[in-house]
Order: C-alpha cells, then structure tokens, then sequence
C-alpha cells in the first residue's frame, strides 16, 4: 500500500570493540551522543536514530558493501570542508571526493570495517 512505511527511524551498527567504534562515531565524526549505557549508544541525525550496539565482526579490510548488502550514507553540507575536518581526526577513507550527476560522494571506514559513505548535494 503506497504511504504505509514515511521514514527511516533507526539503525543500528554492531560493533566488535565497542569503545572503539563509540569513539569514532563521536570523535571521529562528530556525532551527537543522545543517550549511552553499557555496550549501547545512540545518535540522533536529525530524524533518524543511529544506535550503535557491542556485537559483529571486525574485518582487517574494508567491508564490500555490496555483499553485505547496506550502506549508510550521511548528508554533509561541504564536502570539501567534512573531508578535511575527518582527515585531521585519522578517519581513514576508502573513496576520496568524486563528483557525480546527483553531488559529491567519499566514503569512510569505521573500525570495524563498515563503509559509510558521505553526501553533498
């Protein structure tokens, strides 16, 4: 039925080390800490709840989000700007800034392997 599903409310990142994994999304990408206990931490970018959750699997390489079949893509205002703020902070990127039709794209990688990719529009 067209309309039933509106948004993205909640995702969830498992993470191997979780006090690693707490400390890049926080420090390493800046993001807002709403709520925080024991092997548990949630984000909110602004209407969707990012949870970060102890559990999964660390991989030595980046992990082939087409075979893992997500991919979570953050909005940035300045791609430019974003890129060089994570690069003074360590965030190790996978793909640096490409232009597209639709914006600019990089991606970046957690500690755990995951491939998060940026946007600028």
């Amino acid at each position: 039925m067209p309309g039933m599903i509106t948004n993205i409310k909640y995702v969830c990142i498992y993470a191997s080390d979780f006090d690693r994994s707490l400390a890049f999304y926080k420090d390493g990408l800046g993001l807002d800490i709403t709520y925080h206990e024991d092997g548990f931490a949630q984000f909110n970018t602004e209407g969707t709840i990012l949870t970060l959750e102890k559990g999964g699997e660390k991989s030595a390489e980046p992990k082939d989000y087409k075979k893992n079949g997500v991919l979570i893509q953050f909005e940035v205002d300045d791609m430019e700007r974003t890129v060089g703020t994570l690069k003074s902070k360590n965030v190790k990127f996978t793909q640096g800034i490409t232009e597209l039709e639709f914006g600019k794209i990089a991606v970046v990688v957690d500690p755990d392997g995951n491939q998060l990719q940026l946007l600028e529009q």
